[in-house]
C-alpha cells in the first residue's frame, strides 16, 4: 500500500532557487572505502560520482543542500566548504550517500581495512582528499550563481526495499542479515525544484537505507542504488539534477542485495515512485501554514 501523498507549494516567483553539480569521480585509482576486505586498487568506474547542490533563498537567508557520492562527510571537508563560502554552518546541509563503492577519504573510517595501506595508495587518498573541497565549493558556488525566481513543491511517497539489518535472537544481536520485524523507515519525501515557468530544475529525495547493494567484491566506483536513482531520473528528465540523501539508514540494508541487478532493481523502483509523486496533483498538507 502506498503512503498517503502529502504536498506543499511555495507560490511561483516567491523564492530564489539555483542548482550546481561537479563530477567528483577520481581520475586515478583510489582505494575504495566501506568494506575492510578489499586489498587492491579499483579497476575503473561503473558509474559516475557527483557533488550536487541546491541553493534556496537570497541574502542572509540563503541555504544550501549538498549531496555527495561519498562514504561520509569528514569534518575537514565541511570546515573547508564553510570557510570558502563564508556562510553560517547552520545554513549548509551536507549529506553523503554513504556508498560503499566510493573513494576512501582522509580521516573517514580509517581503521576499516584489515591490513596496512601501502604508502603509494595513501598518497593517492591524500591527493584526492586535497582536491575534493574545491570541487564541492564549485558546485555550491554554481548553485548560488544560478539562482532565479522559482518554486518548490514537497511531497511524500514510499519505497519498500530497505530492510532492518540487525538480526536478533532472544534480544541479542547475532550478526547482519534481514530482521523481518525490525524497525525500518520506508518514507520517501521528495523536494521538487522548478523555475518560474514550471520547468523542472532539480529533485531531492531522502530514503533511509545503506548504499550497500554492491558487496566487497565490487571494485569499481559506483553510487549504488542512490547513484542509479539519480542516473534514471536525469535520463527521464533531461536538464534536471537529481539528488539523494540517505537519512537515518544505519540499521537498514537494501533487500535483496549483492549484485548490479539488485542496484538496477532498487534504482528503478525508487525512481518510479519519485515520478509517480511528481506526476500527481499537488494536494493540501499541514505545511500550507508556511505559505
Amino acid at each position: 500500500m502506498k503512503a498517503e501523498h502529502h504536498a506543499h507549494t511555495l507560490e511561483s516567483g516567491s523564492i530564489q532557487v539555483g542548482v550546481g553539480r561537479v563530477n567528483i569521480t577520481p581520475d586515478e585509482s583510489i582505494r575504495l572505502s566501506g568494506y575492510g576486505g578489499r586489498t587492491s586498487l579499483p579497476t575503473g568506474a561503473a558509474g559516475q560520482l557527483w557533488a550536487k547542490a541546491i541553493a534556496i533563498g537570497q541574502g542572509e537567508e540563503t541555504v544550501l543542500f549538498v549531496t555527495l557520492d561519498l562514504i561520509g562527510v569528514p569534518a575537514w571537508l565541511k570546515k573547508e566548504v564553510i570557510e570558502k563560502l563564508d556562510m553560517p554552518e547552520a545554513q549548509i546541509a551536507m549529506c553523503a550517500k554513504h556508498t560503499h563503492s566510493g573513494p576512501h577519504l582522509k580521516n573517514v573510517l580509517g581503521p576499516i581495512f584489515m591490513a596496512d595501506i601501502p604508502p603509494d595508495d595513501w598518497a593517492g587518498i591524500e591527493r584526492y582528499s586535497a582536491a575534493l573541497g574545491a570541487k564541492v565549493v564549485r558546485a555550491c558556488r554554481d548553485a548560488l550563481a544560478n539562482r532565479e525566481k522559482g518554486q518548490l513543491h514537497w511531497a511524500q511517497g514510499e519505497a519498500g526495499f530497505a530492510g532492518n539489518r540487525r538480526v536478533l535472537e532472544n534480544g541479542t544481536w547475532t550478526g547482519f542479515g534481514i530482521q523481518a520485524d525490525g524497525p525500518v523507515g520506508h518514507s520517501l519525501p521528495v523536494l521538487k525544484v522548478s523555475n518560474q515557468e514550471d520547468e523542472l530544475l532539480a529533485l531531492l529525495t531522502n530514503y533511509a537505507c545503506h548504499c550497500t547493494t554492491l558487496g566487497g567484491d565490487m571494485n569499481q566506483y559506483h553510487g549504488d542504488w542512490a547513484g542509479e536513482v539519480q542516473r534514471l531520473l536525469e535520463e527521464r528528465h533531461p536538464g534536471t539534477t537529481a539528488m539523494i540523501a540517505i537519512g537515518c539508514g544505519a540499521d537498514a540494508n537494501p533487500n535483496p542485495r549483492g549484485s548490479m541487478n539488485e542496484v538496477l532493481q532498487h534504482g528503478k523502483s525508487l525512481a518510479d515512485e519519485v515520478d509517480r509523486i511528481i506526476g500527481n496533483e499537488i494536494v493540501p498538507s499541514p505545511l500550507d501554514m508556511l505559505g
